[in-house]
């Protein structure tokens, strides 16, 4: 793809493509960006690898200007409502806060933890020049209007990804256009009905009036992808940050495409009514208890909130949030159960035996930390494995390209 076919189509995004474009072009970094829930929709985080323990962040603010305009003045910024709250809840979190550039004492330097503030904004049409004399010191201005000073301020636009990278630009926009649809096209040959995705996004001409323009935009015919509405539903799941019962239900539905073949069978909120071998006295309610028949054994999944902070950090240490291990010592408190004979006889009647049985926390959407750090931190726990959506949602999406699954 040139680039002025690149340019051209970005341009005519609306403002749900542009934002999927943004997540998409920054998410397969090697150090992708986490959604920044404190600080609002559209808000991203990545904690500096050379920084103390990842206490120095980049915080990335996705910014729709009304319509792509080339060079936006600072009072189309300042006074645009979601950006002035965010940049305030950006500063409400960040404050005077310290972090520390080195690895190892004494080579600790400390340094503001905002480092840098990025926008991702929708601009077009522009040259070198202009962001460096024009819009990168207006966005610098309206962040000092709210009370930010970061060391560095930046400002990412179509001009700066088809510029700079070309290709990822152009990969992540034909993926984009090919995994996102706004309607359906029927067509009637021979007698035959065939249903066929379209995307439909502002008419290419911009505000060209020509003599023969008809009253509807254009309609690009894309190519269906396995497990599309599986994805997009899932997706959707997770950025609105919906309840456990939602989330619940649809892994429940599709739990081989989420998790794999290799589970044959699945029970939901499964009672365990033994208040006199609960370490608090009650009973309690598991969430998925799913059967491996590869191992023949069971596997029970405890899930938490999509948007649940998954590290917090002490004296720039990162560590488990109290939610995180909160969902851990449940699991715990579920096998200390399940352990006991009398349960193991009570559920064998069922039709449920199990021996050992895997414990598994879904929890978060992605960490706000390093790779390296959640690592580390999990891999503390021996007993409990620590997963997140994210990484259902990239399973599920692998899962289906390499298999084509029908589903």
């Amino acid at each position: 793809m040139s680039a002025e076919i690149a340019r051209r189509l970005l341009s005519r995004l609306t403002p749900s493509a542009f934002a999927a474009f943004t997540e998409a072009m920054f998410q397969s970094d090697e150090e992708p960006l986490a959604a920044f829930r404190n600080a609002g929709n559209g808000v991203f985080v990545r904690p500096l690898r050379s920084s103390y323990g990842g206490s120095l962040h980049e915080v990335f603010v996705r910014h729709w200007t009304c319509g792509v305009q080339s060079t936006p003045s600072l009072n189309s910024i300042t006074r645009d409502p979601f950006l002035r709250s965010t940049l305030r809840r950006i500063r409400s979190i960040y404050g005077n806060q310290l972090g520390a550039w080195g690895m190892v004492s004494p080579y600790i330097v400390p340094a503001k933890q905002l480092q840098s503030l990025a926008f991702l904004t929708n601009i077009t049409g522009n040259a070198k020049d202009d962001y460096e004399t024009e819009i990168v010191p207006r966005y610098a201005a309206a962040a000092r209007k709210c009370g930010l000073r970061p060391p560095l301020v930046l400002v990412g636009s179509y001009d700066s990804y088809v510029d700079k990278v070309l290709g990822k630009t152009s990969s992540t926009l034909l993926d984009l256009l090919s995994r996102h649809s706004d309607g359906v096209r029927i067509a009637c040959e021979n007698e035959t009905f065939s249903v066929q995705r379209y995307e439909v996004e502002g008419s290419l001409t911009g505000a060209i009036q020509r003599s023969e323009a008809v009253a509807y935009e254009p309609v690009y015919i894309l190519s269906p992808q396995p497990g599309d509405d599986l994805l997009r539903e899932f997706e959707h799941l997770l950025n609105s940050n919906a309840e456990e019962s939602r989330l619940e239900a649809f892994l429940s539905a599709n739990f081989r495409q989420v998790f794999g073949q290799k589970y044959d069978r699945i029970e939901t909120q499964l009672w365990l009514k033994y208040p006199e071998l609960d370490i608090a006295g009650r009973t309690r309610r598991t969430d998925l208890f799913m059967r491996n028949s590869i191992t023949n054994d069971w596997e029970l999944l405890e899930l938490k909130r999509p948007d649940t902070r998954l590290a917090t950090a002490y004296r720039s240490v990162p560590n488990l949030s109290r939610d995180v291990m909160g969902g851990v010592e449940q699991l715990r408190n579920y096998a200390r159960i399940l352990a006991q004979q009398s349960v193991r006889d009570s559920l064998r009647r069922r039709g449920i035996e199990y021996f050992q049985p895997d414990l598994t926390l879904v929890v978060g959407r992605s960490p706000t930390i390093s790779v390296a750090q959640w690592r580390w931190l999990v891999s503390s726990i021996h007993d409990v494995q620590v997963t997140t959506y994210g990484s259902l949602l990239d399973e599920l999406r692998v899962r289906g390209a390499e298999r084509g699954a029908n589903w």
